[in-house]
């Protein structure tokens, strides 16, 4: 008999002994000896070059001197509009906003203003300051 063909046996078996254990217990025992297997004792910190760093977790914090960068950015994909537009909105009961013809691309200034009612579609990064009054 091959390697293969006992262990798919084997499986077999402890799933038809088990059949009346609960699906939750089965997960319980399962993070239990998961748990149990790990060592989460933190480990000494060493020097290595950045070169071999990947893969590997920071022993301690880095903190930038400055705010890099020093705006205010999207977090994610969006669209920048004006808070007061959005007061009273809700699944049931949303606020129509016309779309800007610009869209604001990271490191591009805006040309136009998100005025009332209106919304400017927004990338990742993008800075949120206004855009300059002319």
């Amino acid at each position: 008999m091959s390697i293969c063909t006992t262990f798919e046996i084997q499986c077999h078996e402890r799933r038809t002994s088990s059949a009346a254990v609960s699906q939750r217990h089965r997960r319980d025992e399962a993070e239990r000896s998961f748990r149990a297997a790990l060592d989460l004792r933190p480990l000494e910190s060493e020097l290595v070059p950045l070169s071999n760093a990947l893969g590997r977790v920071l022993a301690e914090d880095v903190v930038a001197p400055v705010d890099v960068p020093g705006f205010d950015r999207a977090n994610v994909d969006g669209f920048a509009v004006r808070a007061e537009d959005t007061f009273g909105a809700s699944e049931d009961v949303p606020k129509l906003l016309s779309l800007n013809d610009e869209t604001l691309a990271t490191g591009v200034l805006p040309t136009i203003s998100v005025e009332p009612v209106t919304a400017t579609p927004i990338a990742t990064g993008r800075c949120c300051r206004a855009a300059p009054t002319p």
